[in-house]
């Protein structure tokens, strides 16, 4: 765990543009100010339309670059991942995101979930008892223990670091050959950190792709995902394409 800890401090600093104290699991601002500095500086891509059928959450893709670096993409991409079994077309999205630099550069591509009705100003997801996260990842994709992740903001505004990928319960992707399937406990302290106490509200969730090229074992610092799983104790949500 001591490693997992300090990957929390140092990679969650860089989503959030905080300094944080080593040992800290806090962030120094309160939560309100957090998530008016992380969306002020994503850049969020434009997704395109799909027939779909419609979800209750979407993922929206950006990239956190305040220092305008160029470092980072994150967008979704037709016919670059899995079928989505919701999908009315073959269009088959896959999620590519990428840090083309070192780790300590301050950026990351990045998505956030939302309610698929939200277009503006939108307001907390406040998910109750959330039970697993997850996505698909492409083979020789980087799969390390701070990325990819989910940065979970609960309702007192504790930033739980879920993941990274290496950290996560890794299967093959069901009758997808070259993919792999990634699921994490926000409630195991070997997945979390923190864990999320069970009954938690959940109010944002982001998936963060932040180690750069100089982490191995592939040093590419490219991720391609599909099929972002967000469940809880009443049903879940799989986000396999833009809506």
């Amino acid at each position: 765990m001591k490693t997992l800890k300090t990957k929390t401090v140092a990679l969650a600093s860089v989503l959030l543009g905080l300094t944080l104290s080593a040992g800290s699991q806090n962030n120094p601002l309160p939560h309100h100010v957090n998530d008016r500095y992380v969306i002020a500086h994503i850049k969020w891509s434009a997704s395109p339309r799909v027939a779909t059928e419609e979800e209750p959450l979407k993922m929206v893709l950006g990239v956190f670059d305040p220092g305008s670096t160029g470092t980072v993409v994150s967008a979704w991409i037709r016919h670059y991942g899995l079928i989505d079994p919701n999908e009315f077309d073959n269009a088959n999205f896959g999620a590519a995101m990428s840090k083309n630099t070192v780790s300590s550069t301050n950026s990351a591509a990045v998505g956030q979930v939302r309610h698929t009705n939200c277009t503006s100003n939108c307001g907390d997801l406040d998910i109750t008892d959330l039970t697993m996260l997850g996505y698909d990842i492409r083979n020789g994709s980087h799969c390390g223990a701070g990325s990819p992740r989910f940065d979970v903001i609960d309702s007192v505004g504790t930033d739980h670091f879920v993941g990274g990928c290496s950290n996560g319960t890794i299967t093959p992707a069901p009758g997808a050959p070259g993919w792999n399937r990634v699921r994490f406990d926000p409630t195991n302290p070997a997945q979390s950190f923190p864990p999320l106490p069970p009954g938690s509200i959940v109010e944002n969730i982001f998936v963060v792709v932040d180690e750069g090229t100089e982490v191995g074992p592939d040093f590419s610092g490219n991720e391609d995902l599909d099929n972002f799983d967000v469940e809880t104790t009443s049903g879940g949500t799989f986000i396999g394409e833009p809506t």
